[in-house]
């Protein structure tokens, strides 16, 4: 999996990550030290500086595509 994000959030970014990855993994149980969990921050294409924050994680070779921005968020508020 990789995550966009803004590049002065990349310190959040990863340390969530950690975060995450241990919870996935804890979750899972035996299953879940098997999986070879990778994330990475996208590092070639950050989310504008000037955007509000938030993630998007891609997967599957782009086929898969989580907006998680804060932009998304309120668009789908206010789609309502």
């Amino acid at each position: 999996m990789s995550i966009q994000c803004r590049e002065q959030d990349v310190a959040l970014v990863k340390e969530a990550i950690s975060v995450v990855s241990k919870q996935y993994t804890q979750a899972l149980g035996s299953a879940g030290s098997k999986l070879n969990l990778q994330i990475t921050i996208d590092s070639e294409h950050y989310l504008p500086a000037e955007s509000a924050g938030g993630v998007i994680a891609i997967s599957h070779g782009g086929k898969i595509k989580c907006d998680n921005t804060l932009e998304t968020r309120m668009e789908a508020t206010f789609d309502l």
